[in-house]
């Protein structure tokens, strides 16, 4: 049996021997890349994270740790690849092109939804105030008058509910002078036919008609 102080003087040896234990990697070549990686974003250069994986995983005594960190690379094309958007010597993980894409598809849906707003709010400055829209409804009533009369009336009865008094007030002379045109074509009408017949009948001579005679009324 080791004595007491056999044991005390051994301490220090003890503790170095135990920290080296604990500082021992643990990681296979494989999982140190993937941390190194992840730690450097999911890219990085070969150069750059050679350090960090020498440091986690474990390698055979003797080894080229460079060459045998290029060799897990090339091993394992479904976790590594060369970086594609990058010079020779990046290398980043397959998830991260993944996580790329799908940081670009959320952007995009995101760009889309943003686009969408701004349509909804450029519409929405296009809408035209009540003076507007009053103004396009009377003058659509005007060019619809002809094929529907009866819209230009009940116009009128939503102008007046608005309050509109001025535009409903409008919209009735307007209406008032399109059906006095054709009653003065009729009547005009009328009476070149009255006349006519006066003439040929004798009642009144051509010359006193086209004088502005009177009509002979015995």
């Amino acid at each position: 049996m080791l004595s007491g102080c056999r044991i005390e003087a051994m301490m220090p040896e003890l503790c170095t021997f135990a920290l080296k234990l604990k500082k021992k990697p643990s990681m296979t070549q494989k999982e140190a890349i993937i941390k190194a990686l992840e730690e450097y974003g999911g890219r990085a250069r070969l150069k750059e994270f050679y350090p960090r994986i020498i440091e986690l995983a474990a390698f055979k005594p003797g080894s080229d740790k460079q060459a045998t960190i290029r060799t897990t690379l090339q091993r394992h094309p479904e976790c590594f690849r060369p970086s594609p958007e990058k010079p020779r010597g990046w290398w980043e993980l397959v998830s991260f092109q993944e996580e790329i894409a799908s940081r670009d598809k959320r952007i995009a849906e995101l760009e889309a939804i943003v686009a969408e707003k701004d349509k909804a709010i450029t519409a929405l400055t296009q809408v035209p105030t009540e003076d507007q829209f009053v103004r396009r409804m009377v003058n659509a009533t005007k060019n619809l008058f002809g094929i529907n009369r009866k819209h230009a009336d009940y116009i009128r009865q939503v102008l007046l509910k608005l309050g509109r008094d001025d535009e409903q007030e409008e919209l009735l002379a307007w209406i008032e002078r399109r059906e006095q045109k054709p009653a003065k074509k009729v009547t005009k009408k009328i009476i070149q036919k009255i006349s006519n017949s006066q003439v040929f009948n004798g009642a009144i001579t051509e010359s006193e008609f086209n004088g502005g005679g009177t009509v002979n009324e015995e």
